[in-house]
């Protein structure tokens, strides 16, 4: 997993941590996985095309903690501030079905947040002797999860998301991300910012109180109206 606002897999964290207070933990949750953050894995990206430097091949990055997707989750909501409780329910749910309730619950494009939700039935962990041991590590080394966390939910405002070169964090929302990227709550923010006088706006950030399931369903609400209203063309 790649963390940083509007990676997939982030995004899928991001829905699962807000939206489902209460989830189940079937045993594939505990499965080992080696995220990394997305300023790290930039750093990784421009010293590999120092061919110099490293050799043509296949390299394996990774952060610097093995974690689970279970354990990755309760850092999400003690970072984000969510209210967060697993129950184990071991081999009761396989991946398959799990899938399939997970390509309807999140904003995400279905066949895609499936595919990920399969891919928890195997371990994630990088090989020995990856990209670590050709070049530098980043300055202060490898990101830790809950700072990667940090970082990709400190930038919640409500503006057009900026262009990837004038982020002031690689972490951020740039204007590439998709749509659906960004959480319920910021999603909300930025409908209700198109009727919102100029001088109220501020006053729409209180919109990040609102409970992560209630904030689910208001988007997803809101985002059915807008799908269904017809469009007016100028003439």
């Amino acid at each position: 997993m790649i963390i940083g606002a509007g990676l997939t897999s982030f995004e899928m964290m991001r829905y699962g941590g807000d939206r489902f207070p209460l989830m189940p933990i079937p045993d594939w949750m505990t499965n080992p996985i080696d995220p990394i953050s997305i300023g790290d894995v930039l750093h990784y990206l421009v010293a590999a095309a120092d061919g110099a430097r490293v050799p043509a091949g296949a390299y394996d990055i990774c952060g610097p903690d093995t974690t689970s997707y279970r354990e990755l989750l309760q850092t999400y909501a003690r970072v984000s501030g969510r209210w967060h409780a697993a129950v184990p329910v071991g081999g009761a749910v396989d991946t398959a079905p799990a899938s399939l309730i997970t390509g309807v619950a999140p904003p995400v494009p279905p066949g895609l947040a499936a595919n990920l939700v399969e891919s928890l039935d195997h371990p994630m962990v990088a090989s020995v002797g990856g990209l670590r041991d050709q070049v530098p590590d980043p300055t202060g080394g490898p990101l830790a999860d809950d700072d990667a966390i940090a970082l990709a939910l400190a930038d919640q405002t409500n503006r057009r998301p900026l262009p990837v070169n004038a982020l002031a964090d690689p972490h951020h929302l740039a204007d590439t991300d998709p749509t659906w990227a960004g959480g319920d709550a910021l999603r909300i923010r930025r409908l209700a910012r198109a009727v919102t006088p100029l001088a109220a706006r501020p006053t729409l950030r209180l919109l990040n109180v609102i409970p992560g399931p209630f904030a689910g369903a208001l988007r997803t609400g809101l985002d059915i109206l807008i799908a269904v209203t017809p469009k007016v063309r100028p003439a």
